[in-house]
């Protein structure tokens, strides 16, 4: 991945502190006259990098946080006002965000510019995200009713860090934040605040915050005062997240089953920073917990290595600012109240004694009465359709402040689909519905540079042959408030239509006592998720499929996955012994459609099998396939076949034929088959377009290649790559939110009929000689035979059109026609 920042943070906060030495007396000043508080100082404090302002006296809710981000001081008092968001999400309920559907969240006004936020009263904008920046021209800032706009810029700009103040990290752009364009830097205002485009901005989402009170509040300008051009530079201080954290203290092994307690101490006081040591070993199943004062259920209650945001395995990101992991040392600066007591406790669930320590940096309070306690709490979960996967429900008075997530597919991430919604107080309305997960945490395009850290979000792992991701965002500066009860949650996938994902979570939040008590974690039952089994394209499961009639062999078995390994999931193996050769074992294939079928075979192969060949109906596929191995090896490829099937059932048979001479059984364990068309791809078409589709509602405008006047098309010969997708988004400009159709001439030499193979990016509708026979309205990518379409060909030649509808992202199709005599001929058909 590109990371451009650190030369641009090293470069721009020199500047910074280059100016914080000039003459600025004079300059307006935007930093509230209300922050409250005064800096505390102290070893341990410079020892971990992070200075926190303590309050002694009972809190106030403050007007607005300084743009030093190092600060958390008033994550640790309640909040003031209200936070919401406005994005591009999908008004229609469906997943076209950013693209299609209900534009209402791009209303033109009286300029003909586009009005992404609008609010009256005091405020601030506190959180800026963007992807696709083409379409979106200037971005321009209205402040206190202002006729002409404070602030107007081409939308990159604002995100480069060249355009002061905004100025890395307090901003980044798609090669910062693999995908996103973000902004942290608050923008407060008295009155009110209108943010537009003077183009059409597809994908963002802006957080705002309210308040009750313009006091103390001084509307955003550039022409910022000596204090907060100093906090600017120490929040741009490379050394503040790349230096190393240690700390001294005697390690102690926590043994198998143990619940150990690494630090105690008595209040009022706040603890400023939490340090931890964890030593080598197996680290998921020890269990994190933090109770305070008279609570009798934890307010912290997580996995040790999720609550640091290591979801799969250790990961460090020394540039976190409230959580930081530069293994084997570990540190927390949320800051954490407590009026009488604190402890931190580790138990260990694992089969192995692991070293562990801890240390509290404190400071004192003169009441913790009037203040939220710090809470955290592990979640996870299989999604469900139709369901959402929720982070966080909580009841009482607080702030949500972040989340840190590990997900695991099935072979892909596509479930990042998902968008976020947080509901305050029983809202009828979320006051967050965000565009994506790779949003949320505020990068793009599923994440497309890969692996980054900012000092509020990151992400730590992407592995997508196994679908695994871990990301987290941190909520500083946009805490989101609740006066009775919230509830966050995520989609899995555009509608929750990705069922059987595994999603564990680990939310931080502050709230007043008591708090709902969830069950107690079980550290024993935690471990590291398994790798994820991908089905691949044309799966067939044999479990299942096997008949106990006509078994002549020894016996015959289902063995689970999970009773092969305690790393990987996979399928279900279908296990038989034999006495010799000649014994078989038979499976029913269910064939949709009469075509020419790749059929392929996978196995497991180990000391004790035999020998076999594949059979169907009856007549053999091929050689004999030896499955002895000195080990055990899972979903080999046995044997791989292409056969003329007719549409139904069919019998596919494994009879032993004899054994390796190592071998010291005649047995089998077959592990799955995967079958599919063997028709070439139409390779050839004519291709017209782009046409507009606003609003999503292209799809079933008629244009001239499916009219009468086809001499008015404009047709372009093209080839179908290799794979045979035929890239329209590289063959048409200006292929965004658009239709475009593409024409062949099948030549079939009888009446007969047969089906088309149909992939599409995104929806797509088919005619055959000029009559509609298909229509699926679908945001898709495009992958080989997802829909099956009939076709009644006529003997000689008949034309196919296709028409296809983008959304955003990629535009184009895979087609072909299945042709199990191999006698069809296909030509561009304009």
């Amino acid at each position: 991945m590109r990371d451009r920042t650190p030369s641009r943070a090293r470069s721009i906060g020199g500047s910074i502190r280059e100016m914080g030495r000039r003459d600025r007396r004079g300059l307006k000043s935007w930093v509230p006259s209300r922050c409250v508080g005064l800096a505390v100082e102290s070893p341990a404090l410079m020892a971990s990098l992070v200075c926190c302002v303590i309050v002694n006296d009972p809190p106030t809710r403050p007007g607005l946080r300084t743009t030093d981000l190092t600060d958390l001081s008033s994550l640790a008092s309640f909040q003031d006002g209200s936070c919401h968001q406005v994005s591009s999400y999908d008004r229609s309920g469906g997943n076209a965000d950013g693209s299609g559907g209900d534009v209402a969240y791009a209303r033109a006004d009286a300029r003909g510019e586009h009005v992404l936020l609008e609010v009256k009263g005091p405020g601030a904008i506190e959180t800026m995200w963007f992807t696709d920046l083409r379409t979106i021209g200037d971005l321009r800032f209205y402040f206190d009713g202002e006729g002409e706009p404070r602030l107007s810029h081409p939308a990159h700009e604002y995100f480069e860090g060249k355009l002061f103040p905004f100025v890395a990290p307090l901003v980044g752009d798609d090669h910062a934040s693999s995908g996103g364009f973000y902004s942290n830097l608050p923008m407060p205002f008295r009155k009110g605040c209108r943010v537009t485009t003077t183009g059409l901005a597809r994908y963002f989402h802006i957080d705002y915050r309210t308040f009750t009170s313009a006091e103390g509040i001084e509307t955003f300008t550039t022409d910022l005062s000596l204090d907060a051009l100093r906090g600017m530079g120490k929040a741009l201080d490379d050394s503040l997240f790349t230096r190393k954290i240690e700390f001294d203290a005697t390690a102690k092994p926590i043994r198998p089953g143990e619940r150990a307690t690494l630090a105690e101490a008595s209040g009022p006081a706040v603890v400023q920073a939490m340090h931890l040591k964890i030593g080598e070993g197996d680290a998921k199943p020890l269990v994190l917990r933090v109770y305070v004062d008279d609570a009798e259920s934890p307010c912290v209650e997580a996995p040790i290595m999720d609550f640091f945001g290591n979801g799969f395995e250790r990961t460090n990101y020394a540039r976190g600012l409230p959580i930081f992991a530069d293994d084997p040392f570990f540190l927390c600066s949320f800051p954490m109240p407590f009026g009488k007591h604190i402890r931190v406790e580790l138990e260990n669930g694992g089969h192995a004694a692991i070293d562990a320590c801890a240390r509290l940096d404190l400071a004192p309070l003169a009441s913790a009465d009037d203040r939220p306690r710090f809470h955290a709490r592990y979640r996870e979960a299989r999604t469900r359709e139709g369901f959402p996967y929720e982070i966080l429900r909580a009841e009482g008075e607080g702030h949500f402040c972040g989340v840190s997530m590990a997900m695991q597919g099935k072979g892909n991430v596509e479930f990042l689909e998902g968008d976020e919604r947080v509901i305050v107080d029983g809202e009828a309305v979320p006051s967050w519905i965000g565009t994506g997960t790779e949003d949320f945490f505020q990068g793009g395009w599923y994440f497309k540079e890969g692996l980054f850290q900012r000092p509020l979000h990151g992400l730590t792992l992407k592995d997508e042959a196994h679908g695994r991701i871990a990301a987290h965002r941190f909520l500083t500066l946009d805490s989101i408030p609740f006066r009775r009860q919230v509830r966050v949650e995520i989609e899995h996938g555009g509608r929750n239509d990705y069922p059987g994902a595994l999603y564990s979570s680990v939310a931080y939040w502050y709230q007043s006592e008591p708090h709902v008590a969830e069950g107690p974690l079980d550290a024993a039952t935690l471990r590291v998720p398994r790798l994820s089994f991908a089905e691949p394209p044309g799966f067939v499961a044999l479990a299942g499929r096997h008949r106990t009639e006509g078994f002549t062999g020894k016996s015959l078995r289902v063995r689970p996955w999970s009773a092969i390994s305690d790393e990987w999931e996979g399928v279900d193996q279908v296990v038989f012994d034999a006495d010799g050769e000649g014994q078989a074992v038979h499976f029913t294939l269910t064939v949709p459609f009469a075509d020419r079928f790749d059929l392929r075979l996978f196995h497991t192969t180990a000391r004790e099998f035999g020998s076999y060949r594949a059979s169907i109906d009856g007549e053999d596929l091929g050689d004999a396939i030896d499955a002895y191995s000195p080990e055990l090896l899972v979903n080999q490829r046995a044997g791989a076949w292409t056969v003329p099937l007719s549409a139904g059932a069919h019998d596919f048979a494994v009879r032993v034929v004899g054994r390796n001479a190592r071998s010291s059984g005649f047995g089998a364990a077959l592990d799955y088959a995967t079958m599919r068309s063997a028709a070439p791809f139409l390779a050839e078409w004519s291709v017209a377009g782009p046409y507009p589709s606003a609003n999503g509602e292209g799809l079933d405008v008629v244009q001239g290649p499916e009219s009468a006047h086809l001499g008015d098309v404009a047709w372009k010969k093209v080839r179908a790559g290799a794979d045979g997708y035929v890239d329209l988004a590289a063959i048409l400009d200006g292929a965004e939110n658009a239709v475009a159709y593409a024409a062949a001439t099948i030549e079939s030499p009888d009446d007969r009929t047969a089906s088309l193979l149909l992939g599409s990016d995104d929806s797509a509708k088919v005619f055959l000689e000029g009559k509609e026979i298909f229509r699926h309205a679908i945001h898709r990518a495009s992958a080989p035979d997802q829909d099956v379409v009939p076709l009644a060909l006529r003997k000689g030649a008949n034309r196919l059109l296709l028409k296809i509808e983008n959304a955003d992202g990629g535009f184009g199709f895979h087609a072909r026609i299945t042709d199990p005599t191999g006698d069809l001929r296909a030509r561009p058909g304009a």
